[in-house]
């Protein structure tokens, strides 16, 4: 029915097909482009059947035959499992429509709707691509693909799906149930989720690491190598992980120690392996830059699967800021303090836009993500630029001829003009009163 090249000229289809809807939908109004549900039913029908015709056609590999239709309809894919796994552990029908596809959360998450668009199209551009690698390649060598572009979706969907979306309660099924304590405590206290993630994490660095190393016939010889050890560099590496404490922190508080311990895990995974495999297999028919290769992979994924918990949060809060509109006033360790607390705490309904500071040298450079537009005599300008409604003063000491012309300023502009402070206040210790 199709040519030998028809996979191919078909992938380059769908590519030009989204592209071409992106393009739309950036320029026109999406309302005014597309059919409805019966229209997209029917689109959507044509792309399934053209992409699981590869399998019958084209494929080179069983691994192939399934995973390159998947990949190429990733989006589609994701999007309506998302939905009815929420839709399904909320207690709605997943049959009933509701503002919460991925476009939706998206959105939610800060995004203009153009962005989501352009977002959603870049994933399906990332997994086409990875649908390419793997109809190219053989069955040991796919995963190096199917495996990172895998977990990349799934962190997606963990975090989409932290995204409130309806005023009730979320997930209600799964509240109030026998078994709630006891799943909480398995797959929150126990990090047991985590546990699993960096059991695939472990094996994928250390076959990436062969496969890094080794090409062609040499490395389908060393692939026994890598099964027959891989037992225990799994068991040496949690062992190690446990020992120097990389299950006690929580994620959204990630800081500079937690890299340390993170990096500190991971030499003392690959020391303990390496003493292991050489008692265990007299390191015969093993590379020293195996476990070198090894070690970089594993640091990586640690530090990024960790450290893009802490990044999607820290994006969430920035772009869903709501409320009036400031500028900070100081540029130093209070500025920044005070950015923390505004960025955590949205009972505030704060929405910085930037900084000011009398120190020349710090205009045009960032803190936290937030620019240093200028000095205190450039305020009239960036007030009229910027449009805020009040300034926080984040310092506590200045000369009092200053602060009076700070605050006529506010005065004149219907400026409202705030104090940041941290204190600490007596708890009284008087006794009780029987």
């Amino acid at each position: 029915m199709f040519g030998t090249d028809s996979f191919h000229i078909m992938l380059a289809a769908l590519i030009l097909v989204g592209a071409l809807a992106a393009f739309l939908i950036y320029n026109f109004n999406p309302a005014s482009i597309f059919m409805g549900d019966s229209g997209s039913l029917m689109i959507g029908f044509s792309l399934a059947f053209l992409s699981m015709t590869y399998a019958e056609i084209h494929a080179t590999t069983r691994i192939a035959a399934v995973v390159v239709p998947v990949l190429i309809l990733m989006v589609p894919i994701f999007d309506t499992t998302l939905v009815t796994l929420i839709r399904t552990l909320s207690g709605r029908k997943a049959s009933i429509g509701g503002k919460d596809h991925t476009s939706h959360r998206l959105v939610l998450m800060g995004f203009t709707e153009r962005g989501a668009v352009l977002f959603l199209y870049g994933v399906a551009s990332v997994s086409c691509l990875s649908a390419f690698f793997v109809s190219r390649t053989d069955n040991l060598t796919s995963p190096a693909v199917i495996i990172p572009t895998g977990l990349a979706i799934l962190l997606m969907g963990v975090y989409l799906a932290q995204l409130r979306v309806y005023p009730e309660k979320e997930f209600s099924v799964l509240r109030g149930k026998a078994y709630t304590p006891i799943l909480i405590e398995v797959t929150y206290k126990k990090h047991i989720l985590l546990v699993l993630m960096d059991l695939g994490l472990i094996a994928f660095s250390y076959y990436l690491s062969y496969r890094l190393r080794f090409s062609g016939d040499e490395f389908a010889f060393y692939f026994k190598v890598f099964l027959r050890s891989l037992p225990a560099v799994i068991a040496c590496k949690f062992l190690a992980f446990f020992a120097i404490g990389t299950y006690r922190g929580i994620w959204r508080y990630m800081s500079i120690n937690d890299v340390y311990v993170y990096l500190k895990a991971s030499i003392a995974a690959t020391l303990l392996t390496v003493a292991a495999v050489t008692f265990l297999f007299r390191f015969k028919g093993f590379s020293k830059g195996i476990f070198i290769i090894d070690w970089f992979l594993t640091t990586g994924f640690l530090l990024g699967t960790r450290g893009s918990f802490r990044l999607f949060l820290d994006t969430i809060k920035r772009k869903s800021l709501a409320g009036d509109r400031v500028f900070i006033y100081g540029a130093g360790r209070g500025g920044e303090i005070l950015l923390r607390e505004i960025l955590n705490n949205t009972r505030l309904k704060i929405r910085p836009v930037g900084f000011i500071d009398d120190d020349y040298l710090k205009v045009g450079k960032k803190l936290q993500g937030y620019p240093i537009l200028g000095t205190f005599q450039d305020i009239s300008g960036l007030q009229e630029k910027h449009q805020i409604d009040g300034l926080l003063v984040s310092f506590s000491s200045t000369a009092p001829d200053h602060m009076d012309k700070v605050l006529d300023y506010c005065r004149e502009r219907d400026l409202f003009i705030k104090k940041f402070s941290i204190c600490f206040d007596d708890i009284s210790m008087s006794p009780r009163v029987p």
